[in-house]
């Protein structure tokens, strides 16, 4: 595993004062207490976890497109939740296949 500047990463895990949780992990940007936890194991994957989720890219907006009419339309505005093989195109679930719901 490549080594990681640890200033970067936006949950951090610290020790606690408290004798039952004794590992926090904290939100380095507000300095909030996110999660407690008795073994620092726990608290590492829940740190790691969450770090990972903070690198991952925005959701995507639904790509259907409904006409109104021969030639104005309007795209969803629905988040993206899954992928439409058919159509080839990042939709919701209601556009999902081309169903209504």
């Amino acid at each position: 595993m490549a080594a990681t500047n640890s200033t970067s990463l936006p949950f951090l895990v610290f020790s606690s004062l408290n004798p039952v949780f004794t590992w926090r992990v904290v939100a380095r940007e507000t300095n909030r207490t996110i999660s407690q936890h008795k073994r620092l194991d726990n608290a590492v994957r829940k740190a790691e976890r969450l770090n990972v989720q903070s690198f991952q890219p925005d959701f995507i907006q639904c790509m259907h497109e409904e006409l109104v009419d021969e030639t104005n339309g309007y795209r969803c505005s629905e988040t993206a939740t899954v992928y439409d093989r058919v159509e080839e195109i990042e939709t919701c679930l209601k556009h999902f296949g081309g169903r209504r719901g």
